[in-house]
């Protein structure tokens, strides 16, 4: 866009310059004479100076042809502009986001999401917010609290297909771009431990699966609720702000 705007600017100034320039010395014809003449019809202007040394009726003249020089110009950029709103009519109509990303910054991290899950964008906000070392820490604490020994991407995806189901959870992790090895290697990780049962899409959690992702859930809810109620933890405020968020998502039942 801006490299066409360059362009259209550079060309647009260059092919306005030359009307100008040639309406211009068509109407001097017979208004100027000796080396004044000479010098406008090359394409030179007359300075304030030069002007004002003129016969006033030779002035008049010279500013109606400058008045005259520029209507074309005018003329001509409307209908380039005309021309422009035609063609606009002939691109297929592409609805936009309803929010749409402003800044390469934190705050906005929310403003285009991937998906319709608000749940999964915060998520994905709050990884981009903090570090790989804080986030293992967590998930950690997380399986030690709530009892299970599963992988951190095991446990991610317990959690979303108790939530969404196998289908739109499998889904999430595509649209987040996770390998397709990688996303096998957890499906066989939950059915290896019995809490995933059923072929391909129409798999489900077993009993256990369910039980097991109830107690990360809760084990998540408790150690956010600890991590707002310490008021001294040197925190970003952006991950303050999204920590709040996050909790406030969990506070209902599952979606």
């Amino acid at each position: 866009m801006t490299l066409f705007r360059g362009i259209g600017g550079s060309l647009g100034a260059a092919t306005f310059g030359a009307i100008f320039t040639s309406r211009l010395t068509s109407e001097l014809q017979g208004v100027l004479s000796g080396p004044l003449a000479d010098e406008v019809s090359s394409g030179g202007r007359l300075t304030a100076a030069q002007l004002a040394g003129l016969p006033a009726s030779t002035q008049s003249a010279y500013e109606q042809a400058y008045v005259n020089a520029l209507s074309p110009v005018f003329v001509a950029a409307a209908g380039v502009a005309l021309l422009g709103f035609a063609l606009s009519w002939l691109l297929q109509e592409r609805p936009l986001r309803e929010t749409a990303a402003t800044s390469t910054g934190l705050d906005d991290s929310l403003a285009a999401p991937r998906s319709p899950d608000s749940l999964a964008e915060i998520e994905r906000a709050l990884n981009r917010a903090t570090s790989p070392e804080q986030r293992r820490r967590f998930s950690e604490r997380l399986a030690a609290l709530a009892g299970v020994e599963l992988s951190p991407g095991a446990t991610w995806a317990l959690v979303r297909i108790d939530e969404h189901g196998f289908a739109r959870a499998r889904a999430l992790a595509e649209n987040d771009r996770v390998r397709p090895e990688r996303i096998a290697a957890v499906v066989a990780e939950l059915r290896e431990r019995g809490l995933v049962a059923g072929e391909d899409l129409g798999a489900a959690l077993t009993p256990a699966g369910q039980s097991l992702a109830q107690r990360a859930v809760a084990a998540r809810r408790e150690l956010l609720t600890e991590a707002l109620a310490d008021d001294s933890a040197d925190r970003d405020p952006v991950v303050d702000d999204l920590l709040r968020r996050l909790a406030r998502e969990l506070t209902g039942d599952r979606p």
